[in-house]
């Protein structure tokens, strides 16, 4: 195995992921847009470079010579778009972390943050019309990957983050044209972060604050008075 991964273009999006709240929808993002990074430029590919050079991911669709999308964009008789690689996101798993998954409460005590350790798989699957062709960008993808997941695991603070396995390459699904056979070839990431969210009871909260401003006024003496008494009116 071999591949370019220490990249600027690798490192400035790696390093932005640090302040994004980690989700399914999040996750599936993240994972969207690093394949998409690594399959960019063939520079990236090491000693694949040469039999997989037109194999390049491109926003312009007429350059683009390999379609990776979110795995629910799947359309089995479109055969425009293989190459492929879709990214999908597998069931959240939750574990209890601490006593009733309560970690502190916010500094006016207005709320309560919990969280949850939370589990998941990342499914890369490879799709092409040849079955050494959807095998070799699964070997890509663990590359590039297994490159990154120590960079992954510190910025992204995971609590564990490993590439679990490779599938062998089987017949997907035939189109309506016979002859047109499409090979799969699936990469399992295993996936493990601390989920947090934060409770609030509106009841402890300040919600507003008024202010009432006493204003002391003489009256004039009349017939029946001897001396001014003061009145109070409140505005």
């Amino acid at each position: 195995m071999s591949g370019v991964i220490n990249t600027p273009e690798n490192n400035s999006l790696i390093a932005g992921l640090g302040n994004l709240a980690l989700t399914p929808v999040s996750l599936r993002r993240i994972f969207l847009l690093l394949t998409r990074l690594h399959f960019s430029d063939s520079k990236h590919y090491g000693d694949k470079a040469e039999p997989l050079k037109d194999f390049i991911w491109s926003a312009d669709e007429k350059v683009r010579k390999l379609f990776i999308d979110y795995d629910y964009h799947y359309q089995p008789t479109h055969l425009e778009q293989r190459p492929a690689v879709f990214v999908g996101v597998d069931d959240l798993i939750f574990t209890r972390q601490v006593l009733d998954n309560q970690r502190e409460n916010t500094e006016d005590r207005s709320g309560t943050n919990f969280t949850y350790k939370a589990e998941t798989s990342i499914i890369l699957r490879h799709i092409s019309l040849t079955p050494d062709e959807a095998l070799t960008l699964g070997e890509l993808s663990v590359d590039f990957f297994a490159g990154v997941r120590k960079m992954l695991m510190e910025t992204m603070r995971l609590q564990h983050f490993d590439v679990t396995a490779l599938k062998s390459t089987r017949p997907f699904l035939r189109t309506e044209v016979q002859s047109d056979q499409q090979f799969s070839c699936d990469l399992i990431m295993r996936i493990s972060f601390l989920y947090d969210w934060v409770t609030f009871r509106e009841s402890h909260r300040i919600k507003t604050v008024s202010f009432k401003e006493a204003v002391v006024a003489y009256a004039l003496p009349t017939n029946n008075d001897t001396a001014p008494k003061p009145q109070e009116m409140q505005q």
